[in-house]
């Protein structure tokens, strides 16, 4: 029967309908765990906005202290009651991880604490949401010129020539993490990288300090996210921040060349194939027992306080016996999402190697 030209439907009709009205939508929890990097602009928002516009649905939360690491004491994620009483609340479908900037960097730094700390904070994510994704956030070089130095707590990274020689070098790390961890990463530093290199300048997405991110830079990267998440291209998308459209249209285009044709490359393709890797550490692990001790041990939510004295040859052998303490083996049955186990790669892409 009809009625004013329109369709009367019967209830099971309508619900048929509001499926398939529904069809494709999709809804998502995301942790985001970071410092400044992720709270300037609030890229979760910025996100949050783009999977609306996209008709999806993404739940946020996030602990970014200013300066936080994800282990160096004491600002660090594997030791704030925020950071880890969010990732007890579990639920999540996403955790994001991203370290202070220079640490990708400085191969003391990255192999003593962010790789260490990456690994403990997935363990942890992983025992209270076995199914939960952990996304490594790539953040970007200094817009310096060069030569320079990055240095933090009396450690340094090699001399850098420009932007390129930085970001080529945090690119390295973070991909070496991935690959370690069998976790996608959202690349939002190469995202920059390229819209660089396709003619938008950096003093467009960078704040003033030249380390921060600009509105520009922040949107960009959560047009990566976005992208990460969904597996969807933001171009098209009609919320641009306040930005001018042109520009806005051109940052969800570098997004989507980033990332769309490549998502094997960045971990991202829960279907790819894996091959067995093996990463050798640059440095012993002078501090180990900052991750060892039974106190910091409970810090992270292990299981048992049973003292652990790493050697000094240092590594995946050590961090995998620490972490065995905290969560136990992975889960399987997560469909086709399932985590590949700690130790494998997808070999089809490596950027230019630390120089």
């Amino acid at each position: 029967m009809f009625a004013a030209g329109r369709p009367s439907l019967s209830p099971t009709m309508f619900a048929l309908w509001a499926l398939c009205a529904a069809a494709g939508a999709e809804s998502l929890s995301v942790l985001f765990l970071g410092n400044s990097h992720t709270y300037f602009n609030d890229l979760p928002s910025l996100v949050q906005n783009l999977a609306t516009e996209g008709g999806d649905t993404l739940n946020v939360a996030s602990s970014t202290p200013g300066g936080c690491t994800l282990s160096y004491p004491p600002n660090a994620h594997v030791m704030n009651p925020v950071s880890l009483g969010l990732l007890e609340l579990g639920g999540w479908d996403y955790v994001v991880l991203q370290e202070q900037s220079q640490f990708p960097c400085i191969p003391y730094l990255r192999d003593t604490f962010m790789f260490p700390g990456a690994m403990a904070l997935d363990s942890i994510a992983h025992a209270h949401t076995p199914c939960a994704t952990t996304v490594l956030y790539m953040t970007w070089g200094h817009n310096h010129t060069g030569p320079w130095v990055e240095s933090f707590g009396g450690y340094s990274s090699p001399e850098f020539e420009d932007y390129d020689a930085m970001q080529d070098s945090v690119t390295t790390a973070y991909l070496c993490l991935a690959d370690s961890l069998g976790t996608p990463v959202a690349p939002a530093g190469v995202a920059w990288q390229n819209a660089y290199h396709g003619g938008i300048p950096l003093e467009v997405l960078f704040n003033p300090d030249e380390y921060h991110p600009a509105l520009p830079g922040s949107y960009l990267a959560a047009c990566v996210f976005y992208a990460t998440f969904f597996q969807k291209s933001p171009v098209g998308l009609s919320f641009t921040a306040g930005l001018d459209e042109t520009l806005a249209t051109a940052l969800q285009t570098v997004a989507d060349t980033t990332i769309m044709p490549h998502l094997a490359e960045w971990n991202i393709d829960p279907s790819m194939p894996y091959s067995a890797f093996e990463f050798q550490w640059s440095l012993p692990l002078a501090r180990h027992d900052l991750l060892s001790t039974p106190e910091t041990m409970q810090h992270v939510g292990c299981l048992q306080t049973t003292q652990r004295v790493c050697p000094e040859t240092w590594p995946t052998a050590c961090i995998f016996l620490l972490l065995e303490g905290c969560a136990g083996p992975r889960t399987a049955g997560c469909g086709a999402s399932s985590r590949p186990p700690p130790g494998s790669q997808n070999p089809s892409f490596r950027p230019k190697a630390e120089g």
